[in-house]
């Protein structure tokens, strides 16, 4: 280690996926340890000038030519950092170094494995049951590449993921449509002819997520999979004698995201349904 802060040494906690938690969709993450070489600098070091061009927009950048992504974790000087983003250098057209966007994970305790978040698998809250009706019915042979007639593949998952999209979207597993629920934003309350209360309208964001691939462009993607959603919010509109759904305004978020563009479109999902 060198004086000041700076790593010359750290141990990079490589993100691995695997299989996909029953509740919340997302992939269980796990992490492998190997040695690299890298120098961190946090924010507002005086030594920034050493590592020419960089910038730091979160805790730390770190400076390496070994192989890193996003969503990887960096532990040095007993200190924990969550790779947020990292960018190729090239001197012509020769590959130099990477730089990599490091923010402190500070409520993490050296040697302890963070947990993926999950859910009971007794929940029945409505982003739940959001998600039960999502799995039941989306078809995958509605949500197509390009050509017309291949599957897309997609998943459905609780709000945004606990790491980079770059592992969902590309390697190791090639979603290219993700149906992302977010928590519940309003509720009210629908009273009876008697006044009394007996159903609910709840509002549950969803979020198209999809990117360009090789073989699929987002906005058709995109377009393909709000199609899918429409129709089974038409068709099983009321899927029970207790519930109702009905799909809401739109609100584009689309936004560049790590070296591609992330295409994220929000529908709100009007559901009605009993007091229970």
């Amino acid at each position: 280690m060198i004086d000041m802060g700076l790593s010359a040494e750290v141990t990079r906690r490589k993100l691995v996926l695997g299989s996909q938690d029953t509740i919340t969709g997302w992939f269980a993450p796990s992490y492998t340890e190997e040695d690299i070489d890298m120098v961190i600098l946090p924010s507002g070091s005086q030594y920034l000038r050493m590592l020419p061009g960089a910038d730091v927009r979160f805790d730390a950048v770190g400076r390496t030519a070994d192989p890193i992504l996003p969503g990887d974790q960096i532990r040095a000087n007993g200190i924990y950092y969550t790779i947020k983003e990292v960018k190729p250098w090239y001197i012509l057209n020769s590959f130099a170094y990477r730089d990599a966007q490091l923010a402190e994970l500070s409520t993490y305790e050296a040697g302890a494995e963070p947990k993926a978040a999950s859910a009971s698998s007794a929940a029945v809250d409505p982003r739940t049951r959001t998600k039960t009706f999502l799995d039941l019915y989306l078809s995958g042979g509605n949500i197509c590449k390009n050509d017309g007639a291949t599957p897309a593949p997609f998943i459905t998952a609780f709000g945004y993921p606990p790491y980079s999209f770059q592992y969902v979207f590309k390697a190791p597993k090639q979603k290219y449509v993700v149906y992302a629920i977010d928590e519940p934003n309003n509720s009210r309350a629908i009273p009876s002819g008697d006044q009394i209360t007996r159903r609910y309208e709840i509002t549950i964001p969803i979020h198209i997520l999809c990117i360009d691939q090789p073989d699929a462009t987002g906005t058709i993607l995109k377009s393909n999979a709000l199609k899918e959603l429409r129709r089974i919010c038409e068709v099983y509109q009321a899927d029970s004698p207790v519930s109702f759904r009905l799909l809401d305004r739109e609100i584009p978020h689309d936004r560049p995201l790590g070296g591609f563009t992330l295409y994220d479109t929000e529908y709100n999902l009007l559901y009605r349904t009993d007091t229970t």
